[in-house]
C-alpha cells in the first residue's frame, strides 16, 4: 500500500512538472514538438555593478573566487580531525562517486574557508 501510494505521488509530480514545462515553452510554428523554453532570469542585474565602484568590486570578487577555488583544489585527500570530513553533507558532489569534474561553485558548499585557514573559532560574521 505504501509503495503504491509512493508511485502515485511520483506520477503526480511527473505529470505536474510536465504540464508546467509545456506551459513555459515558446511554440515553434508548424512543429510544437521542437518548442523551446522561455528563459526568464530570476535575478535582475544590479545597476550598481555598472558603476566604477561596481567594476572594482567585480574584479575583487573574481580574485577572491579564484583563491577559494585554488584552496578547494588543494583540499582533496587531506586527512583532518574534523568530523565533517567523515560525513559528506553533499554526497552527490563527491568526486569519488561521480568521477567527473565539479564546478567550484558546487564545491563551495563543502568548504568553510575559516576552518581551512586554521582558525577554528567562530567569528562575528559566522
Amino acid at each position: 500500500e505504501d509503495t503504491e501510494r509512493t508511485q502515485i505521488h511520483v506520477l503526480a509530480v511527473q505529470a505536474i512538472t510536465s504540464l508546467v514545462l509545456s506551459a513555459m515553452t515558446v511554440p515553434v510554428a508548424g512543429n510544437p514538438a521542437v518548442s523551446c523554453l522561455e528563459q526568464q532570469p530570476r535575478n535582475k542585474p544590479l545597476k550598481a555593478l555598472d558603476t566604477r565602484f561596481g567594476r572594482k568590486l567585480s574584479i575583487i570578487r573574481g580574485i577572491v573566487e579564484q583563491e577559494i577555488q585554488a584552496m578547494v583544489s588543494k583540499r582533496e585527500n587531506i586527512a583532518t580531525h574534523h568530523l565533517y570530513q567523515a560525513w559528506d553533507p553533499v554526497p552527490s558532489l563527491s568526486p569519488a562517486t561521480t568521477g567527473a569534474l565539479i564546478s567550484h561553485d558546487k564545491l563551495l558548499l563543502q568548504v568553510n574557508p575559516e576552518r581551512e585557514l586554521g582558525n577554528t573559532s567562530y567569528n562575528l560574521g559566522q
